[in-house]
């Protein structure tokens, strides 16, 4: 077997390689040049080194590269990974070194970040958050509160620049313990005690902007609206209104026949080679002065039209009115993903909010634009069951929603 040395081919095979390393948590007495040396020169030519130190303890950078032929562009990685994979995690006393690949500032920031989310992250079920203790708890007497339940890793007070002290967090060693706490320690001198798991800062903000866009809306709703017509989505003057509307499109639209169908659709004024034949049937029907049939066949209700109270019929002299699809491309979508997630809009189906969203959110992006959507579809999503559903068969009542939450959005402070 032969082999030939490797050919970087561009600019993302470069980035893909270091020969500059960063060292952090050493020892304060590791301050200088030549123990660093000492540390690292067992992995590779090491090419510079500069080392220095800030209140925490000393850090250093180290550069690795090939002492006599500069151009070698394998040495200097080689030695920075071997470096890594042997010393990351290498303790000296009680400091566990850090050892990773240097980064530019903003790089460095960028990860310092990752891995502070990271640990936080990992933490969530063994740290808890205490409040409800009297304000001149101390310390000492958290700690001999929850030390029955397991090892407590830290624990801090807040706010830390008072002496009366508000909330706490305690971290405990074991998932167990943490979970003894909740069930046993919610009584402090005679106080009741709110313990939570740890959120992260920002997520928990999140939640909190949502919770009060949701109750915002919900107030909104029920301020603007009566119950019956949250029940039914519309009321008698909106369905008189969409009744016309649909009216208007039969009398102009191309009408149907029943029992046949568009044979020269293309072709809509080649008149001569389509004979007009009325649809076979059966059995002969009374007509109307208005030329139609006094009874219809049952025609399948589009899904707009569902829940419409039945005290509003359409006049005497019409048939029972059609939805043109091709009127409204945006309806007929909307109806289309509606129906595919409308039987799994149930309290018992924990995903029911997130399939909800998946289906309405292009349509509220169409409605009101990208930089709303997301909080309207959050508001919508979080409505009662009933509502959900009353929205999703009804197109109208879904933008009424829409309009209302977007103008909530508006009038609500910033």
């Amino acid at each position: 077997m032969t082999g030939s040395q490797y050919i970087y081919k561009g600019k993302r095979d470069m980035r893909m390689i270091f020969n500059n390393i960063y060292i952090k948590n050493l020892p304060l007495d590791h301050n200088n040049e030549e123990k660093i040396r000492e540390l690292f020169a067992p992995f590779g030519h090491i090419t510079s080194c500069k080392v220095n130190a800030n209140e925490i303890g000393a850090y250093a950078f180290v550069c690795y590269g090939n002492k006599d032929d500069p151009n070698d562009r394998e040495s200097g990685p080689k030695a920075a990974l071997a470096a890594i994979e042997a010393m990351h995690g290498h303790k000296i006393g009680e400091n566990v070194l850090y050892v990773q690949e240097a980064l530019k500032s903003e790089q460095r920031r960028l990860q310092r970040e990752r891995d502070t989310l990271k640990y936080k992250t990992s933490k969530q079920k063994f740290n808890l958050y205490v409040r409800g203790f009297p304000e001149e708890t101390t310390e000492k007497d958290l700690e001999e509160h929850f030390a029955p339940c397991g090892k407590i890793e830290s624990l801090r007070m807040f706010p830390k620049d008072t002496e009366r002290k508000t909330y706490a967090f305690v971290c405990f060693e074991t998932i167990q313990a943490a979970e003894e706490a909740k069930k046993r320690n919610t009584t402090f001198k005679d106080r009741h005690l709110t313990i939570n798991n740890y959120e992260i800062k920002e997520i928990r903000a999140l939640k909190s902007e949502r919770t009060k866009d949701t109750h915002d809306f919900q107030q909104h709703l029920h301020r603007n609206s009566d119950p019956a017509k949250l029940m039914s989505g519309l009321d008698n003057q909106a369905l008189f209104a969409l009744l016309q509307k649909l009216i208007q499109q039969y009398q102009t639209g191309p009408k149907p026949r029943m029992g046949g169908s568009y044979n020269n659709r293309s072709h809509p004024n080649n008149m001569g080679q389509q004979r007009r034949t009325m649809p076979n049937v059966q059995q002969p029907r009374a007509q109307h002065p208005g030329g139609m049939y006094a009874q219809q066949p049952p025609m399948q209700q589009p899904p707009h039209m569902q829940g419409v109270p039945p005290q509003m019929p359409p006049p005497q002299n019409m048939a029972p009115p059609m939805m043109n699809q091709s009127v409204d491309p945006a309806a007929r979508d909307f109806y289309e993903k509606a129906n595919q997630v409308l039987p799994s809009v149930k309290e018992e189906n924990p995903y029911y909010k997130q399939q909800v969203g998946h289906v309405i959110y292009e349509t509220v992006v169409a409605q009101v634009g990208a930089e709303k959507a997301p909080k309207i579809t959050g508001m919508l999503i979080d409505l009662p069951v009933a509502e959900i559903t009353n929205y999703l068969r009804n197109i109208v009542v879904f933008r009424q929603r829409v309009q209302q939450a977007s103008q909530l959005l508006v009038e609500s402070p910033q």
